[in-house]
Order: structure tokens, then sequence, then C-alpha cells
């Protein structure tokens, strides 16, 4: 867009100096817009630059004395009569017929002597099939929460039957394993036994865990534990080492310092979604660079991608839970920085994403305490 805007500053300057297009000197700015540069004078086209030409598919010759409107597709055209505003989209018909959807900037010139408007012209086709392409997946998004509501019941009732219908008929099997292995004397039943009770074992540790996962966003808090934040970073950055590799990118982990904290093990989760999210939508950055900050009141990780960054207006909403209309254009919509959030908020923390310098975006995670926690 800068260097839209100083081509069309150097267009006016050389119109102020009633410079005639038909003129080489005064058509070099306009071709060096990577837009569409149109001249128009009582409603008929007096100049065009080659990029409007590819865009619309006619030779420039051919737009010489055409009518403008007449570009324009049929459905537009009242709504272009009518319209007063500067900027503004429309289609417009190419020379064999398809459709082009263009933003239009228009400013009043003096073109040989006379009044006339001057329009810079802009593609979106591509940006209006993102658009297209995103609203299908939000409505899919929109159609799967609807089936997660309904299903509420069912899922509640899956945790009654994990929390009481399995582990009881488990808990009685453990007890009579006890009772034989106290009183078996035969080595390899023995053995067989055993092998019984831990398989009995994990089925509850399994059961246990797969309840307390399903329950999180309804928790309140989380069982923490003391951990090394420096051990936990560096085993995700392994295990997403060949992932980035393939999409051409690198992780850089500045984390050489131990970092004590009380926490829980799904802290991972975390830095694990911010580092998925980096290859997946800031590949062009072509690194990403984790760090840690430690402070006397809290510890911050930072993930840092160099791709095209997050606008300030979806900076909140990306991380809420199917949040339609503030999304749109954001990459990456969906739970995972929804999750992100909620399992930070369980460590009394935060996340938040912010620009990262020169290109790119910042997630952060930040947990109170820090040197002051008393963590050893």
């Amino acid at each position: 867009m800068d260097s839209i805007r100083a081509g069309v500053e150097l267009m006016n300057e050389s119109t102020q100096q009633e410079c005639s297009f038909a003129e080489p000197q005064c058509q070099i700015p306009a071709e060096k817009i990577n837009a569409g540069v149109v001249v128009i004078q009582s409603g008929v086209i007096r100049f065009a630059n080659s990029k409007f030409a590819d865009i619309s598919g006619f030779e420039r010759e051919e737009l010489q004395g055409r009518r403008f409107i007449q570009l324009i597709s049929p459905e537009w055209r009242f709504l272009f009569e009518i319209n007063e505003s500067p900027e503004y989209e429309i289609e417009i018909l190419s020379k064999d017929g398809e459709k082009v959807p263009v933003e239009v900037s228009t400013s009043l010139i003096e073109f040989n002597g006379a009044p006339a408007k001057m329009a810079i012209v802009r593609d979106i086709s591509e940006q209006r099939r993102l658009e297209e392409e995103l609203f299908r997946r939000q409505e899919e998004l929109i159609a799967m929460t609807y089936e997660l509501e309904q299903s509420n019941h069912l899922k509640e009732l899956f945790l009654d039957i994990m929390r009481h219908d399995l582990l009881n008929p488990i808990g009685v099997a453990g007890n009579f394993v006890e009772l034989l292995i106290d009183e078996e004397s035969d080595s390899e039943k023995l053995e067989l036994l055993k092998a019984i009770k831990r398989s009995l074992s994990k089925a509850v540790e399994l059961v246990e865990n797969a309840t307390k996962f399903a329950k999180l966003g309804s928790k309140k808090s989380l069982e923490l534990e003391e951990m090394d934040l420096k051990e936990v970073v560096a085993e995700i950055v392994q295990d997403f080492a060949p992932i980035a590799a393939k999409a051409g990118m690198r992780i850089e982990n500045r984390i050489t310092q131990n970092i004590r904290v009380r926490a829980n093990r799904i802290i991972g989760e975390v830095f694990a979604n911010f580092i998925s999210n980096a290859i997946k939508y800031a590949s062009e950055g072509k690194r990403i660079v984790v760090e840690a900050e430690e402070r006397e009141d809290f510890v911050r990780v930072r993930v840092a991608d160099f791709g095209s960054g997050v606008p300030d207006e979806d900076k909140e909403s990306i991380f809420e839970r199917f949040t339609r209309r503030d999304k749109k254009g954001v990459k990456g919509s969906g739970l995972g920085l929804a999750i992100a959030r909620k399992i930070m908020e369980l460590h009394c923390g935060r996340v938040w994403v912010e620009d990262n310098t020169p290109r790119g975006a910042v997630f952060v995670a930040e947990l109170p305490g820090g040197k002051v926690s008393g963590v050893a």
C-alpha cells in the first residue's frame, strides 16, 4: 500500500503541472504502482495503465475511449451510478466475461485542462476467495458447536460411567486379585496375578486421567507440582523440531536457565499450541524463537514467529471460543488458543499476543510467582 500511495502522490504532482498522461514521463508513476490506474473524464476512459489492462483482460488501446460503466458487471452499475463515496468495491467484467471483484479508490484531478477522476483499482479476487473459504469453515465450526452442545448430556453420562460404572468393578477385581496373590504359592501363577494387578492399576489411572481432562472446561483449579519449565519446553521443542523442519522452519530454544515453578503438566499444551500455530500459519517467517523471562513476581514464556502477525482488532478475540464474527480474516480460528487461555487461567496466569519486531507475532504465557514463589 505504501508503494501505491507514493505512486499516487507522484501522479498528483504530474497532473498539477498540467502534464498529459499521453506523455511518457507522466505515465511512469502510473506504471510503477502495483494496482490498476484509470483516468475517467465525462464517464470515458482517457488513460489506463498496464496493471489495469491485466485486471480487465483488455489491451490498453482497447480501453481508450471506452465508457468505464461498460466494464462494470450489470448488477453493480446502478450502485456505481448513485455511489458518492471515494472508496468502494464493485465487480468488473473482464474481456472474456469473467467477473472480477475490485477495490476502487478515486480522487479528483485535472486532465488536459478539464476535471477528471483518477481511480486506483486493486484486484481482490484472492481476498474474496479466502473470505469465502473462511466463512465456509466458520459455518462448519458453528455446526460442530451445535452438535457438541446437543451432546452435553451424553458427555455427562459418559463421565458418570467412567467414574462409577467402570471404577467400581475394576476396584472389586483388584480386591479379589489381592486376595489371590496373598494365597498363591505357585511362582508362575503369582507372576500372572501381579501382571493382572498392574493392568488394573493402569486402567484406574487411565480412567482418572481421562475424566480429569474431560472436566477441564468446568474446573476451577488444577493439582500443581514442582517442575522445571526449561525441561517442559525443551521436550516440546524436540517433539516439534521434525514437523518444523518439514515446513522449512527452525525452532530456536533460547531457554538455558532452570525455571522452577509450581504447575500442572498440562501447561505443556499451551507451549505446544503456540509452536504448532507458528508452524502452520507463519512458515514464511522461516523460524520460531522461544524465550523465557523470570522476574520477582512472574515468569513469562514467549513464542515468537516472523509471519504476517495478528491485527490489533483480533488480538483478543483469537483466544475466545468460536467467536464467529470477531475471527473474520484471522488465521488459526478454533479451540486451541481458547484451551491455552483456560489452562493459564487455571494456573492464575494469563496469555496474550503482541507484535514482533520487525514482523510477526509473539504469543506470551505468564505464570504468577517467579522468584518470590518460594519454589526452590
